[in-house]
């Protein structure tokens, strides 16, 4: 089984990735696989099947979720019972104090809840590879231009699985200079997709973000939609300042991605997390989590 870096307890612990018979079913089935490509990837089929989790009738799969995943119900903003329905659950905020920021000047904090991979060295193909599948900034951006100017930076993927918290948060003190969005489609982000062929980052729904630090100049934040997932709802994106660990928005049911791009000598990511990197093991981390130090550039 794959291992994750648990950085809290110091110590390698199996990866949880949700493998149902269903989706590898789906996901290897010659017959489900052409299906899938030509009509569950559009946005609309995810829409569809999550309605269900919108009504009461999903209330009681609360309480069997919490338990079946034995998450920490002392952090929600309220009791798992007083949740109207599964989708007011999943899009739950957290209560104050349930992710602190780090507080040191230079940190760069994850934005996210997950499993964090990082790729310090963007090779001059600008190219990185997750589960077998090579994907470059070019197809992820859908922008030559822009992925030129990050050549020789480094990338950091969080990968978000059902069970963590789906609202995503500015990494530090910032300015919003652009968001807009591209992509068409919705496949799944599961480890077990790209493992099967499926290529996410190329195609799917996504919201870029240019990001602007005063010490690090300019970097990307990149939320990328998911089967099931129908929703990315912004509830910051306006221009202007934002402050580490602010909220920008959410990922509404199913686990995503947020893919982080920098430039050149813009960041040294802490550590442990280069170390286990380095074996190709991902860490988890929690948002507000101190992940690198961000550096002085000559983007300013």
């Amino acid at each position: 089984m794959d291992k994750v870096w648990n950085r809290k307890a110091k110590t390698l612990e199996d990866i949880r990735i949700y493998r149902s018979e269903a989706l590898q079913f789906i996901h290897k089935n010659p017959a489900a696989r052409f299906i899938m490509s030509r009509v569950a990837t559009f946005p609309v089929f995810s829409t569809l099947m999550a309605l269900k989790d919108y009504t009461g009738f999903s209330k009681k799969k609360v309480l069997q979720f919490v338990k079946a995943n034995g998450l920490d119900e002392s952090e929600f903003e309220k009791s798992a019972s007083e949740y109207s329905s599964f989708s007011e659950f999943f899009d739950r905020r957290l209560k104050p104090g349930a992710r602190p920021v780090c507080q040191d000047s230079d940190a760069f904090v994850s934005p996210s809840d997950g499993v964090l991979s990082i790729y310090p060295d963007i090779r001059e193909d600008l190219a990185f590879t997750i589960k077998g599948q090579v994907f470059t900034l070019e197809s992820l951006l859908r922008d030559g231009a822009l992925a030129k100017e990050y050549m020789g930076g480094s990338t950091a993927v969080v990968y978000l699985s059902p069970t963590d918290y789906h609202r995503y948060h500015y990494p530090c003190d910032c300015s919003l200079e652009k968001i807009w969005s591209i992509g068409a489609r919705l496949y799944s982000v599961n480890p077990i997709a790209m493992e099967n062929g499926y290529r996410p980052f190329d195609v799917n729904v996504r919201d870029v973000t240019i990001l602007r630090n005063k010490k690090m100049g300019n970097f990307l934040m990149i939320e990328v939609g998911a089967l099931y997932v129908g929703r990315m709802v912004r509830t910051d994106s306006t221009p202007g300042a934002k402050k580490a660990g602010s909220e920008k928005g959410y990922f509404g049911l199913g686990g995503s991605t947020i893919v982080l791009v920098f430039k050149k000598d813009a960041i040294k990511f802490d550590d442990d997390i280069i170390e286990m990197a380095g074996n190709s093991i991902p860490s988890r981390v929690r948002m507000g989590e101190k992940i690198g130090s961000m550096l002085k550039t000559g983007d300013l």
